[in-house]
């Protein structure tokens, strides 16, 4: 009997063990799972600051460039030439579109820059446009419309 009774003791002993011992094992686990997430916190935080870190950066460099901006002198609107209004009007008669090609040539012989000739028969397009809106009798593409269109600047 006594033995029985050793045997009951030394069995609630080793129980009473294993249970202190999955109870530090839980509370390690618990410990760990609290550091990785302050480890995650950190992380999140180091991010978001660097975040903002870049934020402030691009700002000041966008300021920066506006500085720049303001101090350079504003570019002078092109005015044509009486030849150059001139023989743009009659290509635009003879061509509404023509090919890049072309406007490469044009604007090498009026001394042009070619986004400036392809601007204008983008806009001479344009002011046809609204003409014949505005005007229900004009015809599209006649001479007296087209000729019309354009002012002397």
């Amino acid at each position: 009997m006594e033995e029985k009774k050793e045997k009951r003791v030394m069995e609630k002993e080793m129980m009473l063990e294993e249970e202190e011992l999955e109870e530090e094992m839980e509370v390690e686990e618990e410990m760990e799972e609290v550091e990785e997430e302050e480890m995650e916190v950190e992380v999140v935080e180091k991010m978001e600051m660097e975040e903002e870190e870049m934020e402030v950066k691009e700002e000041n460099e966008e300021q920066e460039q506006q500085k720049e901006r303001a101090l350079q002198p504003k570019k002078q609107r092109l005015v044509f030439t009486d030849l150059q209004r001139r023989t743009l009007i009659a290509i635009f008669k003879e061509n509404k579109r023509p090919s890049k090609e072309m406007q490469v040539t044009i604007s090498q012989q009026l001394g042009l820059e070619l986004n400036t000739v392809s601007n204008f028969f983008m806009n001479a397009r344009r002011r046809c446009m609204n003409r014949w809106a505005e005007e229900p009798g004009a015809a599209p593409g006649g001479p007296a419309g087209a000729a019309a269109t354009f002012s002397k600047a």
